[in-house]
């Protein structure tokens, strides 16, 4: 489990949650997903709050496709009772991409237009007890982007840790349906949809994403993968 993970758990723990039951799942895997989903129903109860998050090598099949499947098991039953709140953490790279990051780009923004389109299904379909919230966070202090820095970081600061987890958190209280971390993400994205390509790419090179991976050294542990060159090189693009 990652400290990212741990601290929210420990967190939610203390808000709302009387205690807190941690299974490992491999969920790249889906027929495990189903497995330790009947397992949480018969040893918890069904599931009210649902939070995914996952930042490893298989990206897409984690990333993207294990918040889907999740989803999935776990929402009929939400919907049934109307009453339950699916959070998805993304990031802030599935609004706006960061140079060599393609592969985990992409499978954030597949998590942004997911959560999207699932909160018109819910809204749309009458169901107002079951909430989702849209986490875009900018980089936060885990080690995954260790040695990564953008030109400017008193605005686009590497994120603590405890300081993300709380405002996520205050998001899920208030049912807040999308959260950028730091604000100044909701300013890039606006740029974006606004300024012509060419124009935007300049902004990007201003603000030092176009380079952001260029110092990446990431965790010196067993996990760690070996530096990233970008999807045209053939590597992978997520560090654990």
């Amino acid at each position: 489990m990652s400290a990212f993970f741990t601290h929210l758990t420990l967190v939610g723990v203390k808000h709302a949650w009387t205690h807190a039951l941690i299974i490992l799942i491999r969920l790249r895997i889906k027929d495990e997903v189903k497995k330790v989903g009947r397992r949480v129903k018969e040893e918890v109860g069904d599931v009210a709050i649902l939070i995914n998050n996952a930042g490893i090598k298989k990206v897409f099949r984690v990333n993207l496709l294990a918040h889907y499947w999740t989803v999935k098991f776990f929402m009929p039953t939400m919907i049934r009772k109307n009453h339950g709140h699916i959070v998805n953490i993304a990031s802030s790279t599935g609004l706006v991409g960061i140079n060599k990051l393609t592969e985990y780009c992409a499978s954030k923004f597949g998590v942004v237009g997911f959560t999207e389109v699932l909160s018109y299904e819910l809204i749309f379909g009458g169901h107002d007890g079951v909430h989702t919230t849209l986490v875009c966070p900018s980089y936060v202090e885990t080690g995954m982007f260790e040695g990564c820095k953008m030109r400017f970081p008193w605005i686009l600061p590497p994120l603590k840790v405890s300081y993300t987890v709380e405002k996520i958190m205050q998001a899920i209280l208030t049912n807040q349906q999308m959260i950028c971390i730091p604000r100044s993400i909701y300013f890039f994205t606006f740029l974006k949809t606004i300024l012509p390509v060419e124009a935007f790419h300049e902004i990007i090179k201003l603000f030092g994403a176009a380079n952001f991976m260029d110092s990446f050294i990431g965790r010196q542990n067993s996990e760690t993968e070996e530096k990233t060159n970008g999807f045209h090189n053939g590597h992978d693009t997520v560090k654990t």
